[in-house]
């Protein structure tokens, strides 16, 4: 029995023995010590397969399965509710469901439980933005930023901020630190080529979607954006070409064929 202590007392996650302190501490009629190591033993148990319903909610993340991820997250919040990275997983889930009210509740829950982190600050700024919040966004996305100023997903969520008040200028600065911080988000150098569009810097628009084209050849709105500025620009052949490139690769193509043909029509093939 006092072997079985001491691997408990220096290792307590080491199940097995404290599966056999318990049986031992009830075979000798210790019962209140067997039940005491019985539910620390329990209380081990229940972490670890929240640890691993966490690990398997974030595959679910990735094959999109948001509903699911749900659900997993949920269970391992209950297990788990200390863990921060969880209430980000689960509002991160609901942001991809748009239950942007429900979300904004989960970060709210965690801001109280664990203090205004940056990671929290980011995500409760982001979901007031999809509330129509900007005003609120832009303080708690500016203050995340003073704590982790290489967020890349902080300056992008502030460059979109800026954009709808109507900041280009400052749009363009945070988008354009977001893709040098992270340059494989697809979404974010179409939402530069945008700004860039309305600060009339079609060469800038046009390089940020050549960007968001390589990145994902699948999204259809990609090339057919850049076709349009291509052709904006005078550059009719590249125009034709991005577009017929992209019917190789998009996954909706009805747009493209449509595209395609207004271009054919203009030059008179």
């Amino acid at each position: 029995m006092q072997a079985y202590e001491l691997v408990c007392r220096l290792d307590p996650d080491d199940l097995r023995s404290r599966e056999q302190l318990g049986v031992v501490y009830g075979n000798i009629g210790s019962l209140d010590a067997a039940a005491q190591s019985l539910t620390q033993l329990l209380a081990v148990y229940r972490r670890q397969a929240a640890q691993v319903a966490k690990s398997l909610g974030q595959v679910y993340v990735r094959q999109q399965q948001y509903t699911t991820a749900l659900e997993v997250f949920d269970q391992a919040l209950h297990d788990m509710p200390d863990d921060v990275e969880l209430y980000q997983d689960k509002g991160d889930v609901l942001e991809q469901l748009h239950r942007y009210v429900e979300a904004d509740q989960v970060i709210a829950q965690a801001m109280a439980r664990f203090g205004e982190q940056a990671p929290l600050l980011a995500a409760k700024g982001r979901i007031g933005l999809m509330l129509g919040n900007t005003e609120q966004a832009q303080v708690l996305l500016s203050k995340a930023l003073t704590l982790a100023p290489d967020d890349a997903n902080c300056h992008a969520a502030l460059g979109q901020v800026h954009a709808r008040n109507g900041d280009r200028v400052a749009a363009q600065a945070a988008l354009q630190r977001a893709v040098q911080l992270q340059p494989d988000q697809h979404q974010w150098y179409a939402q530069l080529a945008a700004v860039h569009e309305q600060l009339d810097d079609i060469d800038a628009a046009i390089v940020s979607l050549r960007r968001a084209v390589a990145l994902a050849p699948h999204v259809a709105e990609y090339p057919r954006g850049l076709s349009r500025l291509l052709e904006r620009r005078g550059d009719s052949d590249e125009a034709v070409q991005v577009i017929r490139t992209a019917l190789t690769h998009a996954s909706d193509t009805k747009h493209l064929h449509s595209a395609l043909a207004g271009l054919l029509w203009q030059r008179g093939d």
